[in-house]
């Protein structure tokens, strides 16, 4: 079957139209503008996790390792905050500690510290006087522990405790 003249017409205006017509700028004679605004908060923001403190196998005639744990807490750029422990679970069990770990009726005393020599004390159920400062990354800080050579009286067997850190912020 022929084409008809027709056809051919309507196949070239298709394509002279859809991909060889020159673009046409349009340039108005005036204009106005106006601004958009664009606004976003950032609110502040805080998380915290805490690697576990393990003692392993504790012989009583001598006090434990210093052992440490790590506190990750990431916090919006700028954003000051504060570190609280508190003394855990069992908080007064164990005669010369601040904190305690239970197994069934049996208690095994151990102390938060500071530093990495177990001689400063953390101050628990207060928030630190140290004023941290976030970065918008995760900052890592040290908790050190120690059972002391008091613990004799604890019969064998695993022993546990929770501890909860708060990151105070504002």
């Amino acid at each position: 079957m022929a084409r008809s003249f027709f056809h051919y017409f309507i196949v070239i205006n298709f394509i002279f139209l859809t991909f060889l017509r020159p673009v046409i700028a349009i340039t108005p004679a005036q204009t106005t503008t106006a601004m958009m605004t664009v606004t976003a908060t950032v609110a502040d923001f805080v998380a915290v996790t805490v690697s576990s403190m393990n003692f392993g196998t504790y012989i009583y005639s001598s006090p434990s390792a210093c052992i440490a744990a790590t506190i990750t807490v990431t916090a919006t750029a700028n954003t000051p905050y504060y570190i609280q422990i508190n003394a855990g679970q069992n908080a007064g069990q164990a005669a010369g500690c601040t904190n305690a770990m239970k197994n069934a009726t049996s208690y095994l005393g151990y102390n938060l510290y500071t530093n990495n020599t177990c001689t400063t004390p953390w101050v628990l159920n207060t928030y630190n006087t140290t004023a941290y400062t976030g970065t918008g990354t995760a900052q890592t800080y040290t908790i050190y522990g120690q059972i002391p050579t008091n613990s004799a009286t604890s019969p064998s067997g695993t022993y546990s405790d929770g501890v909860t850190v708060t990151i105070g912020y504002s």
